[in-house]
């Protein structure tokens, strides 16, 4: 006879996966985000002393904004500098990828975080452009072992520095404003 050959659904030094899953269409998840007063971490004894050293954010209400394929931390009038951003100075511009906000309830008083899943909808941090400018020289070297090739080049960075007006945690119910996103799977034309 024949052999069965074992189903891709086996166990496979200790794993198990299905061959083919049918594409299932996940629900939209919109005004995914989660707002929670700030827990009080218990007291540490041993940190006592390191603790006047220690830089600390937690009286402050910033917003964890992704820009430039990073994330970074960010504080209402403060100023920073980032890769270069296609605007001229003087300019307002709006960046609406807030991962993070921590703000103070204006009736409690308390401070509370809301965390996106993965953005915080209706939440913005407005922005003016200060001014351009390039970074200090960078010096790329590089070299082969014994092929007598070496090379030697100095590069600037373009770079962008904006000062933060204000972060917004705005309605997430608000009517988007610019161009209308492109419409999802479900409400496209049907190719009949």
């Amino acid at each position: 006879g024949f052999v069965e050959a074992p189903s891709m659904t086996t166990a496979v030094r200790g794993a198990a996966w299905p061959a083919v899953r049918p594409a299932q269409q996940a629900p939209l998840a919109l005004r995914a985000f989660t707002t929670m007063p700030i827990a009080e971490p218990p007291e540490d004894l041993m940190s006592i002393k390191q603790r006047a050293f220690t830089p600390s954010a937690e009286h402050m209400e910033y917003a964890v904004v992704e820009y430039s394929g990073r994330q970074h931390m960010v504080i209402e009038g403060s100023m920073y500098e980032t890769y270069f951003i296609r605007a001229i100075p003087g300019a307002k511009v709006r960046l609406n990828r807030v991962l993070l906000l921590k703000r103070r309830n204006p009736d409690s008083g308390e401070f509370e975080v809301s965390v996106g899943q993965p953005l915080v909808d209706g939440a913005y941090v407005e922005i003016t452009i200060l001014e351009h400018l390039k970074s200090d020289d960078m010096i790329v070297y590089k070299h082969k072992s014994k092929k007598h090739y070496q090379r030697r080049y100095i590069v600037q960075q373009k770079l962008t520095r904006f000062r933060i007006d204000k972060i917004v945690m705005g309605e997430p119910d608000a009517p988007i404003v610019g161009k209308a996103p492109f419409p999802l799977w479900t409400e496209r034309p049907s190719e009949d």
